[in-house]
């Protein structure tokens, strides 16, 4: 009979070991292939490690992809296979190790049974009796102050007892403010704290009227955006030879009426808002716009007329 035997350890090593050396136990996990039979035979002793039975099934595997054999297990504690008899026979057969450790179980720990003692009255008395008792924590003893106390001041000492109450300390005459001060302190009365007085913001009254220039034309009920441009005009230097006729401010159209329409910086003029504005398109000829614009917002707009 030509056999190959394989032997799988714990650590999952692969050993060849010739036929006739080779000794089955109940530890063995044993690759044998028959190549008479051509088949592979996995044999699994009743006390191999899941090491042992994962390396043998992968070494087995990579054999069969070689050989092109059939793969038969064979576990001891389903019995052995009719066709594997006659090599386990040729290899001596399953035999005792001495050295091998069967792998059992420690049998389970007996509970030990509770055993509960009674105890009666009189042993729970005495029990209590020999407890030590517990040390309370020790009180910290108060500092008591003393029954007077003596206050110096200007040549004089003033003595007080120490259980006079703070009206009482405030209703007292002929005693100066200083040394009830100073004895309400060491009471721990607060009737004579000095009161930290708190700092006012003194806050300016901001002036929101409106100073408008001497030379600026005063306008009765004239709207805000218009005072704003009157106060522009009058500071800005004139364009020269030429004349201011209108004004733009928003959607209204203001005459300018007087002599000095030359130089508004004087003032000596007066603005005439135009009520009812004809529909339709007028071309200013010989006229040029000055914008005023102020804070990203245009105030109005001048029409001058060269002369």
């Amino acid at each position: 009979m030509l056999l190959d035997c394989y032997f799988i350890d714990d650590d999952g090593v692969e050993t060849k070991v010739e036929p006739k050396e080779a000794k089955v136990t109940h530890n063995s996990m044993i690759i044998i292939i028959s190549h008479t039979e051509r088949k592979i035979y996995l044999f699994k002793g009743n006390q191999t490690s899941i090491r042992q039975k994962f390396a043998a099934a992968r070494t087995a595997s990579g054999k069969r992809l070689k050989l092109g054999y059939k793969i038969k297990h064979i576990e001891e504690t389903e019995g052995i296979d009719d066709d594997f008899k006659p090599v386990l026979d040729f290899l001596g057969g399953i035999v005792e190790d001495s050295g091998s450790k069967k792998r059992t179980r420690p049998p389970p720990k007996k509970k030990a049974k509770s055993t509960l003692k009674v105890k009666t009255l009189e042993e729970l008395k005495e029990e209590k009796q020999t407890v030590p008792k517990k040390k309370g924590k020790e009180r910290k003893k108060q500092t008591q102050l003393p029954k007077e106390i003596e206050i110096d001041y200007k040549d004089r000492t003033y003595t007080f007892e120490t259980d006079i109450t703070e009206d009482e300390l405030k209703s007292k005459r002929g005693i100066p403010r200083k040394v009830k001060e100073e004895l309400a302190e060491k009471l721990g009365y607060t009737i004579y704290k000095k009161k930290t007085s708190k700092s006012k913001k003194s806050s300016k009254t901001k002036n929101t009227s409106k100073t408008k220039p001497p030379s600026s034309p005063v306008i009765e009920g004239a709207p805000v955006e218009l005072e704003k441009v009157l106060e522009t005009m009058v500071n800005l230097d004139p364009p020269e030879k030429a004349i201011c006729d209108y004004l733009l401010v928003g959607d209204d159209l203001y005459i300018i009426l007087g002599d000095s329409k030359q130089d508004l910086r004087k003032g000596e003029f007066k603005l005439e808002r135009v009520s009812n504005l004809p529909e339709g398109v007028f071309p200013a000829e010989n006229y040029f716009p000055r914008i005023l614009v102020s804070k990203n917002k245009i105030l109005g707009i001048e029409l001058w007329k060269r002369t």
